[in-house]
């Protein structure tokens, strides 16, 4: 009867085993397939929009399920790496919204109090206006500031020691074009006022509270918030996109940018950050209040989108979807992409050395596919690299040229008249040449240096041709010398 029953133990022991091991190598062979159809489709986005380096993590709770590095950065094109800083554009903007909640949290802010509370000289061309602001206003873009204010104060290629006070007090003299806690208008002017106060109340550089309060006890070992900094943790610039094709930047790292988009970073760093917003990070940055404090939207932006303390999140609509918070950045040589869905416990970090205004579009599109790969879902079709306005652009530049040639040539053969339809379609060229660079700055919304740093190609052939149509007028309305006999 012993042997019997030892007989039956040692079979269930045996079944139990072949079905655990069964069950582990089935997980593990879904862990290769995504791994494999994971890398295919980014590589095959990256060799679509021409991207030179990538590096990119996903995270299922505290476990990193996806790590891959491709390519090289600009410079001296090193290696990619999972430690290789990358600037973070707009995503800086989560990282000062963590640290002003910290210091409510340390009782050194409070984020309902008027800015002039903290910065007792900060000043705007609406007085009462400035006397109203909060801290608040500046996390969830409801200042009054327009983007364009911001755009005026951004990427200014500022490699030297600077002041958040002095890029303050620059908007001194800013319109606002609503009240203070009326209208969100997302604005890089907030985050640069924010970035003063975070100086004032902390006593320190913006850069050193960050690292000291924020970075380091969150382990982002390579993160940086300063120039000098950055180069040493590995930081390189990455490419411009000319017609599509990166060309090492020449744009430099903006020391006046970092509280909105200049701090760098690996993917390594905002893993960890991850960590934190998922609430699976050792670091006890904040505390379990302040940290729902921290991920709770502020405003309302669109029908399901919401933004808070430098957050964006997006709720559930009609065709369904998941809660999701994220944010995006770009800077005109890379962009990143930053998400966490809190049900299912998926985070991701996306960062590419390459950009163009013109490109963005596609961006997310690869964050989508990646998403609808791990949830097992067939990805969308990757988008082609559109240049379908640099191509009209340059057509338009060869009929300038075309049309110059031949108002010259037929000046010389007297075949045109100095007639009044002349001097019209002459001083219409004049006109339209003067006021293309006003007109490009009231479409996009944008200063034309943004322009040119963030899509050069386009930059250069709206100045060409303005130069031609100019040309063109001037060559019309020049009386021709008469022959004396």
């Amino acid at each position: 009867m012993k042997l019997i029953n030892r007989f039956i133990i040692m079979m269930c022991s045996l079944f139990i085993l072949y079905y655990s091991i069964g069950a582990e190598a089935n997980v593990t062979a879904n862990g290769r397939d995504l791994q494999i159809r994971l890398d295919s489709y980014i590589e095959e986005f990256m060799n679509e929009q021409r991207i030179p380096g990538a590096s990119i993590m996903l995270l299922k709770g505290e476990d990193v399920i996806y790590q891959k590095n491709w390519g090289v950065t600009g410079e001296d094109e090193q290696p990619i790496t999972s430690s290789t800083p990358f600037t973070i554009g707009s995503i800086s903007k989560s990282f000062t919204g963590l640290a002003m909640v910290k210091l409510e949290q340390e009782g050194l802010v409070d984020l309902e109090a008027p800015v002039q509370k903290y910065l007792p000289w900060f000043t705007l061309q609406d007085q009462q206006a400035a006397t109203t602001m909060t801290i608040k206003h500046l996390l969830s873009h409801t200042s009054g500031f327009t983007t364009y204010t911001g755009l005026l104060l951004s990427d200014q290629e500022l490699v030297t020691s600077v002041t958040y006070k002095s890029m303050t007090e620059k908007l001194s003299e800013a319109k606002l074009t609503a009240m203070p806690g009326e209208k969100h208008q997302y604005s890089n002017a907030n985050y640069i006022i924010l970035g003063a106060i975070i100086e004032e109340v902390s006593k320190q550089t913006y850069s050193d509270y960050m690292h000291q309060r924020i970075f380091e006890p969150l382990g982002m070992d390579n993160a940086a918030a300063e120039l000098t900094t950055a180069i040493r943790n590995g930081y390189r610039t990455g490419y411009q996109s000319l017609f599509g094709y990166p060309v090492k930047s020449t744009v430099e790292y903006d020391n006046s940018g970092s509280s909105y988009g200049y701090i760098t970073a690996s993917s390594e760093d905002l893993a960890k950050f991850l960590k934190l917003i998922s609430n699976t990070s050792t670091n006890r940055l904040l505390n379990d209040d302040y940290l729902n404090k921290y991920l709770t939207p502020l405003v309302q932006v669109r029908e399901n989108r919401y933004y808070g303390y430098g957050l964006r999140t997006t709720l559930p609509d009609k065709k369904g979807g998941e809660l999701s918070l994220w944010h995006s950045g770009s800077t005109p040589d890379s962009h990143g992409e930053l998400f966490y869905f809190p049900e299912e416990g998926l985070g991701g970090v996306i960062l590419t050395n390459k950009n163009h205004i013109l490109e963005e579009s596609a961006l997310p599109a690869l964050k989508k596919g990646i998403i609808q790969l791990v949830n097992n879902e067939q990805p969308e079709d990757i988008p082609g690299l559109s240049r379908n306005t640099q191509l009209f652009l340059t057509l338009f530049v060869l009929i300038c040229i075309i049309l110059l040639l031949y108002i010259i040539l037929a000046r010389r053969r007297a075949k045109i008249r100095y007639t009044a339809l002349r001097v019209i379609i002459g001083t219409v060229m004049l006109l339209a040449s003067i006021l293309t660079v006003p007109l490009v700055r009231y479409y996009t919304d944008s200063p034309f240096h943004s322009v040119i740093l963030f899509a050069p190609d386009v930059a250069i052939l709206m100045l060409m041709s303005a130069l031609l149509v100019l040309l063109n007028g001037l060559v019309l309305l020049w009386p021709r010398k008469k022959i004396s006999k």
